[in-house]
């Protein structure tokens, strides 16, 4: 069955020390936006960022690095015909290395990944209604911002 786009509020977030530090950030300057702008449309992207504060567990390496996906870390994933490799963020505005694309933890994707171990496959809704399976091939870290 494909993951859903809408997690239970109360599942665990997983997330690198680097990025959850990034969304704190990212949730501040959002509210500062929104103090300065009452008119700032940016009232449901602070409720998400607050929501995924809460859930927001921190993610360790160990001397193997990463066991677990985690926004911000990369992935690579096969779908059977390609490789990719993605890096899950919250701030997809963040440039991703080369060969690298940025996915938001709130996309199908983002949400699919986290938690998942190598060797893994997660099922995703397509909007066009099609399902895409991807397999966790490696999963890597991000170089300090």
């Amino acid at each position: 069955m494909p993951e859903t786009a809408t997690p239970p509020a109360t599942k665990a977030l997983l997330v690198t020390r680097p990025e959850y530090d990034a969304l704190l950030a990212q949730l501040d300057r959002r509210r500062a936006e929104r103090d300065a702008d009452p008119a700032a449309d940016v009232a449901d992207q602070i409720v998400q960022l607050e929501t995924a504060a809460h859930r927001a567990v921190v993610a360790y390496p160990d001397d193997a690095g990463y066991l677990l996906v985690a926004v911000g870390t990369v992935v690579d994933v096969d779908d059977g015909r390609r490789r990719c490799r993605y890096r899950l963020a919250f701030d997809v505005d963040v440039p991703g290395e080369e060969g690298t694309t940025v996915v938001s933890a709130f996309s199908p994707v983002g949400l699919a990944l986290v938690g998942r171990a190598s060797g893994d496959v997660v099922d995703i809704a397509l909007p066009d209604g099609r399902v895409r399976s991807l397999r966790v091939v490696r999963i890597g870290t991000v170089a300090p911002r």
